[in-house]
């Protein structure tokens, strides 16, 4: 058929086609061109190819900007996951591989976000049954009083058996020393990941250092987290891709060079560089300036940047 694009795939198919022929095509007499033996004349016509719906989980891991040794320490450990999987779907050997994580790194340096992304692909390749993710942080955790705990940190565990559980500034866990409730829970995650290797990937956050006092707090937790990525802070230059590229997804158009003088203006002046969420945060800044102009003059443009609006949000 005569159409624009000529095909259409949804992004989670793999078009494994060598090449496609396209026939030759007569408009005004409304039919396909052939020769003397009936063969359909080819064109050299290339054709087009349209894709939609959602990104495979890994291809959007693989478009986030910045923190490039993450994405290749996580497509490595894909990798190994995934040949493993294949060995033992063969009846092969494998080598044991736990799944079980550290991210390390700063605020706003995209733990959550790759976490997330993370669970989507272990779904994808089937490494994992379910494409859950539970995201708790110490008070789903850490009950109260004697006992609780055991019991709140067991029902957040089962919630994710078969996915992905992220437990973000995992670090407050060891905070009270032993004597603290967060001890408690610590044991009852050790113990759940021993009796359950296969069935669930539990990825501990927080900032470095602190993930290190966290790590001493229980000797039995280094050996059972085994895989660590580090997420680095963003360079000024990544956080203007950041920037523009959150600005383009809500309708806002600015000019890239004065923006990105504005970017490097204020990081420069700012002691908060809490990376991804400063951007964000900067952008709010800007949106508002437009506001209070658009106030002034409700006819403007609603989605051009302006130059005055960038300078208002200068530090």
């Amino acid at each position: 058929m005569l159409s624009v694009p000529n095909i259409k795939l949804d992004h989670s198919v793999s078009l494994q086609v060598e090449h496609l022929n396209y026939a030759q095509y007569d408009r005004k007499q409304d039919q396909f061109m052939a020769d003397e033996q009936g063969n359909l004349l080819l064109s050299d016509h290339q054709g087009q190819i349209k894709y939609f719906g959602e990104l495979p989980a890994l291809d959007q891991l693989n478009q986030m900007i910045g923190i490039q040794n993450v994405k290749d320490e996580v497509n490595e450990f894909i990798a190994i996951a995934e040949m493993n999987k294949k060995r033992r779907d063969q009846g092969l050997d494998s080598s044991a591989m736990t799944l079980h994580s550290l991210f390390l790194g700063n605020p706003g340096t995209g733990k959550t976000t790759v976490a997330r992304i993370l669970g989507k692909i272990l779904y994808e390749k089937g490494i994992i049954a379910k494409q859950t993710f539970v995201e708790v942080s110490r008070a789903e955790l850490v009950g109260e009083y004697i006992g609780k705990t055991a019991i709140k940190t067991r029902k957040v565990l089962e919630s994710a058996l078969g996915g992905v559980l992220f437990i973000d500034e995992a670090y407050t866990l060891a905070t009270g020393g032993t004597q603290d409730f967060g001890s408690e829970a610590i044991n009852e995650i050790l113990k759940f990941m021993e009796d359950h290797r296969s069935d669930i990937v539990i990825i501990f956050a927080g900032y470095t250092d602190d993930m290190e006092k966290f790590l001493k707090m229980n000797e039995g937790l280094r050996s059972r987290i085994p895989n660590s990525f580090m997420f680095e802070d963003y360079t000024p230059k990544e956080l203007v891709a950041i920037g523009l590229a959150d600005l383009k997804a809500k309708k806002y158009r600015v000019d890239a060079t004065t923006y990105t003088a504005l970017v490097e203006h204020n990081f420069a002046q700012d002691n908060d560089h809490s990376n991804g969420r400063w951007i964000r945060n900067l952008n709010e800044q800007v949106i508002r300036k437009i506001a209070v102009r658009l106030a002034k003059n409700p006819q403007a443009d609603l989605s051009q940047i302006t130059e005055q609006d960038l300078i208002a949000a200068q530090l």
